[in-house]
């Protein structure tokens, strides 16, 4: 009976020992305190938070660097009329377009005192996983939102401009499945216009509780610390109008890795244990007709 139980405790700690992407040593690494879960709960605490790279489009890799051949989207040529007993024409094929890539290693480390260790585990693990989850999609917003700024303006100074946006400097392919962005200066604006009528600009999104449409289309916020307003002679609130997964692609390798050690580092001479976070991925743009940014003139 003894040994059932001893045999059951060790399983548990064999899975313990083998999670954080261990890849040195195939029989685990003792070191490893990572509990099974934590992956999985960081991942759900990433989609509350605000993370862009959840509307790019997502491509796995398994080198460094290297070119990725995307098919674009493009605008397509009726068939020519064919005369009785005349060759038949040849039609443009797919547009096919190259993406290069280099993936970037980022991360960090975070230690855990033997003091806080002595803490209950779940005060503990719910630090850490609030740490990871924060810092995921604050690196990919500081990665899409340049890219972002860096499309040419047009002004938007009233709801009619937001409307052309909308109708006139995007091809209707893509209006049609796009998502409006806006930082929370811009969100405020938009939510404080009217039509003739005395109707608000803005609707709820019935299929998202507390979610937002613009002319049907839904929209998304980002505070203003990650995306500040342009401030010149006038202040401008970024409003970008598109398809992101068209626009943008996250090239990812192996997502990202967590792992932890009370030997390695400073973690002996220090006594405390050193939790790390990896990850390996590039943002590349794509097609350039799949977005368009305008910049609200604020009074």
């Amino acid at each position: 009976e003894e040994q059932s139980l001893m045999r059951s405790y060790a399983k548990e700690f064999y899975n313990v020992m083998h999670e954080g992407g261990v890849t040195a040593d195939p029989d685990g690494d003792s070191s490893i305190v990572v509990p099974v879960d934590v992956e999985t709960r960081i991942n759900e605490l990433i989609r509350r938070e605000t993370n862009l790279a959840q509307f790019v489009r997502q491509e796995m890799v398994t080198t460094l660097s290297g070119t990725r051949v995307l098919e674009k989207d493009a605008r397509h040529t009726p068939f020519e009329v064919i005369d009785e007993y005349a060759v038949v024409p040849e039609v443009a094929g797919p547009k096919f377009i190259p993406i290069s890539y280099k993936v970037v290693k980022r991360g960090g480390f975070l230690p855990l005192t033997s003091e806080l260790l002595a803490d209950n585990d779940a005060n503990l693990l719910t630090y850490v996983i609030r740490w990871l989850a924060q810092k995921v999609p604050a690196t990919h917003n500081s990665l899409i939102i340049p890219i972002l700024d860096a499309l040419t303006p047009v002004d938007v100074a009233d709801i009619d401009g937001v409307k052309k946006l909308k109708n006139i400097e995007i091809i209707p392919p893509m209006a049609n499945r796009a998502t409006w962005f806006t930082n929370q200066d811009g969100y405020n604006w938009l939510d404080t216009q009217k039509d003739q009528n005395g109707r608000y600009l803005l609707q709820d999104d019935i299929t998202r509780p507390g979610g937002k449409m613009l002319l049907s289309r839904p929209i998304e916020v980002v505070e203003n610390e990650l995306w500040p307003s342009a401030v010149d002679t006038v202040t401008k609130a970024p409003l970008v109008f598109g398809d992101l997964r068209e626009y943008i692609v996250h090239v990812q390798r192996k997502g990202y890795e967590l792992a932890s050690t009370r030997e390695g580092g400073d973690a002996w001479r220090r006594d405390t244990m050193e939790m790390r976070a990896l990850m390996r991925d590039d943002f590349v743009t794509w097609d350039d007709k799949a977005v368009v940014r305008g910049e609200i003139t604020l009074a």
